[in-house]
């Protein structure tokens, strides 16, 4: 798909460009999972999709457990700054699941007790390494490029259905949304000036689509209501209707299905 060498030649070539749209990537990484965190702890729920959080943490696993092959003679030091870049992840990710089992488990796993959850979340998790592993041999992949845009892809597919049916921000804010922006555009930059591979019609078209995804996001959410003016039965502004300066008209009222598990 692309030439390792090649990719190091660029990165070395274009090192402060590189480096500065994988800033921007790392920043919006650090908000969507630190913001995420916090949104978990206050609201009671987990922040971060259940199926982007297995497929990152089967992602990052595997990633940190391959610490000879990026230390090792011929690795790239860009390759060992992402190393020690997501190794904290891990870690938050764990949190992410602890939220999920002691928060949620009502809202994805209705009618399971709190052992069975965690049974059926570890089966599901194991599903999750081998649909990873499964992805990374349909092509070679030597430096985890696309397999890390896999993981960004996956992020922004799945928190406009978690809005939709929580009919509210639980779990989720602004900043959050803004740190998906962040990572999708840096990390999208980063990859155009890697390799020509890159840069062809299917993976412009690509990554142009996936950009769009975080912006959709955050305009979604703003259409509904903070997790705790949908406890208490608020109506959120239909925003959509209303004219700049005018007044604004109401939606109908809004509810949260999700209930926090014992």
């Amino acid at each position: 798909m692309y030439d390792p060498a090649e990719v190091a030649r660029n990165i070395d070539g274009h090192l402060l460009s590189v480096l500065a749209a994988a800033v921007v990537a790392c920043v919006g990484g650090i908000i969507q999972y630190g913001e995420g965190v916090r949104r978990g702890f206050v609201d009671r729920s987990h922040a971060i999709p259940l199926a982007t959080n297995m497929y990152i943490f089967a992602h990052d696993v595997t990633y940190v457990s391959m610490y000879g092959r990026w230390f090792g003679a011929g690795g790239h030091w860009f390759n060992r700054l992402f190393w020690m870049f997501i190794l904290p992840f891990v870690a938050l990710e764990l949190i992410v699941f602890g939220q999920m089992l002691r928060y949620s488990r009502r809202e994805f796993m209705p009618g399971l007790g709190p052992g069975q959850s965690a049974l059926a979340m570890i089966a599901l998790q194991i599903g999750f390494f081998f649909l990873f592993w499964f992805l990374r041999a349909l092509g070679p992949d030597p430096m985890y490029l696309v397999s890390f845009t896999t993981t960004i892809i996956v992020s922004n597919l799945f928190y406009i259905p978690m809005t939709l049916k929580r009919h509210s921000r639980c779990g989720q804010s602004v900043l959050l949304s803004a740190g998906l922006i962040c990572l999708t555009w840096g990390w999208t930059a980063v990859m155009l000036q890697l390799a020509p591979a890159f840069r062809s019609s299917v993976w412009v078209g690509l990554l142009a689509c996936n950009a769009l995804v975080p912006v959709a996001n955050l305009v979604v959410l703003l259409q509904f209501p903070a997790a705790r003016a949908a406890r208490r039965g608020e109506r959120a502004p239909d925003l959509s209707a209303t004219p700049i300066g005018g007044p604004s008209r109401l939606s109908p009222p809004v509810r949260h299905d999700s209930r926090p598990g014992d």
